[in-house]
């Protein structure tokens, strides 16, 4: 069989590689039609449309494998005429059409949307298998000429709204590289945001505010806010506050989004949005958590306010100051940062106390040099306790090492 095979896939690299169609398309029922008509292809470029079309047509509409039926709507499409299409669309409309068929017609009709016959396999399609949805998504900008781009993003808009989670999941994902052709979407995005019955992953959510909006997450979050405060259900098992948790994956997601853009990019919406949950005190530390990462420790101030007069999130709150400094993209300016602590420490409150403890920990990076070291001493003499206690943690000794 493979020097059967050998031979076939040699028919092509003769002087008349046209001749060798005819030859190739007698196996498109067989074993080796997999080999066939992968020839096939090559032999097509070297045909005339007028003595291809006939040819392949038997193959798409005849008792061929289903591989060769596929191949040959392809070949149909990158060699044949325009009116290639209609004979595509009956095929696609048969009623016993395989649905990878109509997978692969759906495919092709992609590569000639200026056919009228085209649109309606697409439009069709939407509405169709999961196979021939997925094929619809499969398209890029692109790929499709610029002119027809809007009425193909509308196809993924449609998608959106599919009964199939899986092909909702997938259109939305793409919508985002549709959307700068597409209307009227921050409905369709913020509905999916706040849609509980929708499993979401941060990355997703980063990536619907990129399509609809930054200005989309202070909807999202206020219709979820409300709904939580709706919700009477205690919490089980099953079900324990969607809302809640939704809300706070939407602040993950918000952070994403944020790391995403250049480090001057304007946050304003996502910051007014946080701002806005800020005013919620059931959701306070996920407020200021937002706030936190999308700032640049230029906004401790404002922070410290929320986490007055709670101790437990003034805490939490300063754990995150600490990381939020070591993941910045750009390491602050010292004597700018040594003059934050030094405000703060000023203060002689407890939040700003552990903010300018989380924040004297880089002095570690500096090898407790001057000022670092006189910075650490002044927040072992803090008037509040749990912030000595937290100073004398730092060990300078052991290069920044935390003592437990």
């Amino acid at each position: 069989m493979a020097i059967a095979e050998a031979a076939l896939g040699a028919l092509v690299w003769t002087d008349r590689p046209d001749e060798a169609l005819p030859v190739l398309l007698r196996y498109a029922h067989s074993d080796r039609a997999r080999v066939a008509l992968y020839a096939a292809g090559r032999a097509a470029r070297h045909v005339a449309p007028s003595r291809l079309v006939p040819v392949l047509t038997e193959v798409l509409t005849g008792p061929a494998k289903i591989t060769s039926r596929k191949e040959a709507a392809r070949l149909l499409t990158r060699h044949g005429p325009p009116r290639v299409m209609a004979t595509l669309l009956d095929t696609y409309h048969h009623p016993d059409a395989h649905r990878d068929l109509r997978a692969a017609i759906v495919a092709a009709a992609r590569q000639r949307v200026p056919a009228e016959a085209s649109w309606t396999i697409l439009r069709a399609a939407v509405d169709g298998s999961r196979e021939e949805r997925r094929a619809v998504l499969d398209a890029s900008p692109d790929t499709i000429p610029h002119r027809h781009r809007p009425a193909y993003g509308a196809l993924i808009v449609d998608a959106c709204q599919a009964t199939d989670r899986e092909v909702r999941r997938t259109a939305f994902h793409q919508l985002g590289d549709w959307s700068p052709w597409l209307t009227g979407i921050t409905d369709l995005v913020t509905d999916r945001l706040t849609d509980l019955d929708e499993t979401m992953v941060p990355t997703e959510v980063a990536r619907l505010l990129k399509t609809g909006g930054d200005d989309i997450l202070a909807t999202a979050l206020a219709r979820l806010v409300d709904r939580d405060t709706q919700d009477d259900h205690p919490g089980d098992p099953a079900t324990d506050r969607p809302a809640r948790r939704r809300i706070a994956l939407l602040a993950h997601g918000a952070v994403i989004r944020s790391a995403h853009h250049p480090t001057s990019a304007d946050r304003t919406a996502l910051i007014e949005a946080a701002r806005w949950l800020a005013g919620r005190p059931a959701f306070a530390s996920t407020a200021t958590s937002l706030l936190v990462d999308l700032g640049r420790l230029d906004n401790l101030d404002e922070i410290a306010r929320l986490c007055a007069d709670r101790p437990v999130l003034a805490a939490r709150t300063a754990e995150r100051v600490g990381t939020r400094l070591q993941n910045l993209r750009e390491s602050p300016d010292p004597a700018a940062l040594t003059d934050t602590i030094t405000r703060l420490t000023g203060r002689g409150d407890l939040t700003n106390g552990l903010f300018a403890v989380a924040l004297v920990r880089h002095g570690a990076g500096y090898g407790w040099k001057t000022p670092w070291r006189d910075l650490l001493i002044r927040l072992r003499r803090h008037p509040h306790a749990d912030v000595r206690e937290q100073a004398y943690t730092i060990d300078m000794s052991g290069a920044g090492h935390v003592s437990n």
